[in-house]
């Protein structure tokens, strides 16, 4: 499983039924062609009416504040890697907050975003620009921080210790 850092485009798309696999789902597909057009690593779904980023096109998002809390969004598709660093969270003694969506508003209030899916386990995105303004400076930049390089490591490790175990 690789760890490097992406960045991210948001493009507003609401998913209709959360809680189904959205198997040759075009818009979705077409969102995520839009977003590496650009360079982007994923795109990020930003729910019209809610106003809130929820999940991206193939992946659950994570967002740490300054004060070191995880944020996770709980309306969006769950997923066996999400659930996993949830519990690894808890594990390490991690306040986990779950929250409706990320505000795009409040993006300053924002150390560390990462995304998680079960190919690439934990991604550290360290840019989210608007997919609709290409040129326009990125709404967050930042790097990849201490909260995500932990839960990283032990994820590592508990993927490891299972495959030895399989062996």
């Amino acid at each position: 499983m690789k760890n490097t850092s992406i960045s991210a485009a948001v493009v507003t798309l609401a998913r209709e039924n959360i809680l189904v696999k959205p198997y040759l789902r075009q818009d979705l597909d077409d969102a995520f062609a839009m977003a590496q057009k650009q360079g982007a690593g994923e795109a990020l779904l930003f729910h019209p009416e809610k106003k809130l980023i929820t999940e991206g096109s193939r992946s659950n998002i994570f967002w740490v504040d300054h004060g070191g809390a995880l944020h996770w969004c709980d309306d969006a598709l769950r997923g066996i890697t999400q659930k996993t660093v949830l519990e690894l969270a808890e594990q390490m003694g991690m306040r986990v907050v779950c929250d409706a969506g990320l505000d795009p508003n409040t993006l300053s209030e924002v150390a560390e975003i990462f995304i998680t899916k079960t190919s690439t386990g934990i991604t550290p995105v360290t840019e989210i620009r608007m997919i609709a303004e290409p040129d326009a400076p990125p709404l967050w930049q930042s790097h990849h921080g201490p909260v995500t390089a932990r839960l990283i490591k032990a994820f590592l490790e508990l993927t490891q210790h299972h495959a030895k175990a399989q062996s």
